[in-house]
């Protein structure tokens, strides 16, 4: 699945056209498609809509999921871990997928071999 975002000017262009092709090559789940969707909005908004999703790097992607960590008094159940974990296998799908520039496929380095963000912790 691989979106052209040269025409795209916004990130829920691009959220948009995502679902668009979801739908036609997966015909996924309702709620799949809403927990998907609610990644992709709250990643896109943690960044204030201001960076397209094309021109994120390492760091944006790392501070957001760094956002996601809860404390020990807080969250002594450490239950962020699957909720990070989710959100994790939610942008990576989204950025091995469909995410492409001009000159060739982007895939951030560190999302190709990212495997449980969060699943060692101290």
């Amino acid at each position: 699945m691989q979106i052209a975002t040269t025409e795209a000017k916004t990130n829920d262009d691009i959220i948009n056209k995502y679902f668009n092709v979801m739908q036609t090559e997966i015909n996924p789940n309702y709620n799949y498609i809403k927990v998907n969707r609610n990644t992709l909005t709250m990643f896109s908004r943690f960044h204030k809509n201001n960076k397209l999703f094309t021109k994120m790097k390492r760091k944006d992607i790392l501070s957001y999921l760094n956002s996601l960590r809860k404390s020990d008094e807080i969250d002594p159940l450490h239950k962020w871990i699957g909720t990070s974990n989710l959100q994790v296998g939610n942008l990576t799908r989204f950025f091995n997928g469909c995410i492409v520039r001009s000159d060739s496929s982007y895939v951030p380095n560190f999302l190709r071999t990212f495997n449980l963000y969060c699943c060692v912790y101290l």
